[in-house]
């Protein structure tokens, strides 16, 4: 199928950068893959799609799951944001939002990587 690739830039942390893609599956979900380079061994890293554009920022529309500090990869289905609004492939390369890549659960505050995707890129 298809698939969309998006650029996290690097933020609060220096040399920490990646990639977000998103495949498109069968039934019009999608499998997003965060690859991050460079995070910190046995880190877990929250990443969120947030509503708006990384300049205007905006509160969280869904939850990744983490990713791993050893390999810097998370891989999620999405399917329905965090309010359980059904999202298809389609409609996230047309979402008004972006990524955060967080430092770790309790300095949600520290950006290790962000970018644009969607309509915002």
């Amino acid at each position: 199928g298809e698939s969309k690739v998006y650029s996290l830039a690097e933020r609060d942390v220096p040399g920490i950068s990646g990639t977000a893609t998103f495949f498109q599956r069968v039934n019009n979900t999608s499998l997003a893959v965060l690859d991050i380079q460079n995070t910190p061994s046995g880190g877990i890293h929250p990443a969120h799609i947030h509503n708006n554009d990384a300049a205007t920022g905006g509160g969280i529309a869904f939850t990744f799951d983490p990713v791993n500090g050893d390999t810097g990869m998370s891989m999620t289905q999405v399917e329905a944001l965090d309010d359980d609004t059904a999202i298809t492939y389609d409609a996230i390369l047309a979402f008004n939002g972006y990524i955060n890549v967080h430092l770790s659960a309790s300095e949600l505050g520290t950006i290790v990587a962000q970018g644009n995707i969607g309509s915002n890129e």
